[in-house]
């Protein structure tokens, strides 16, 4: 399991826009051509946008295989991106050996009434949902030492709920073999979107 760190000399004029199919494509433009019906699973891909002090965007990417810039094929934007790549699966694997280990994940909250998909959107629902999703994925997070901040959720189907939320704090893993395999899985919905990717720290 790797994290990469994707910046950019120059930002694209299509991630400005906040178009999270544009940034979906990019992101999965640094992956060679897919064997399946299914590149993001095939290659464990999850990301995250990030915004450093200065207003600089850059994305966090989590995969099985190392991104490279060569493979986009806009040699234009490859050569303003830069990219980042380190191995995490030891290190998350001894910090979920730790007592409590720090997290952050960006999620989109959703509770199915009949076929019908919500988001979640009250802080005191998305403690709930997430503390019953973390549960289930062998992680039990720390109620007193948690942060949750909504975002503003941007628009990219009329058709599908979007609610974005932040939350960072302390956690400890129960079931740790489950929480491993649940951070290279992703959680939550909308994976496709830059939602899902679990970031442990000490």
């Amino acid at each position: 399991m790797l994290i990469s760190k994707l910046s950019f000399t120059v930002l694209p004029d299509f991630l400005k826009s906040e178009n999270l199919k544009q940034e979906h494509r990019l992101i999965m433009s640094l992956f060679p051509e897919a064997t399946t019906a299914e590149p993001r699973n095939e290659y464990g891909v999850l990301y995250r946008k990030e915004q450093d002090a200065y207003g600089n965007i850059y994305y966090i990417i989590q995969s099985n295989i190392a991104p490279d810039v060569s493979n986009i094929a806009n040699q234009q934007l490859s050569v303003t991106t830069t990219l980042q790549t380190k191995e995490i699966e030891n290190l998350y694997t001894s910090l979920l050996q730790r007592e409590t280990f720090s997290y952050k994940i960006r999620i989109n909250p959703v509770k199915v009434n009949g076929k019908k998909r919500i988001a979640v959107t009250n802080i005191s629902d998305i403690l709930e949902w997430w503390e019953k999703k973390a549960a289930y994925h062998g992680i039990d997070i720390q109620i007193d030492a948690l942060s949750i901040v909504k975002e503003r959720a941007p628009y990219y189907a009329q058709s599908v709920p979007i609610s974005t939320v932040t939350i960072a704090g302390k956690a400890s893993a129960h079931d740790r073999q489950k929480a491993i395999t649940s951070i290279a899985d992703g959680i939550g919905k909308e994976k496709s979107y830059g939602y899902g990717l679990l970031l442990l720290g000490s």
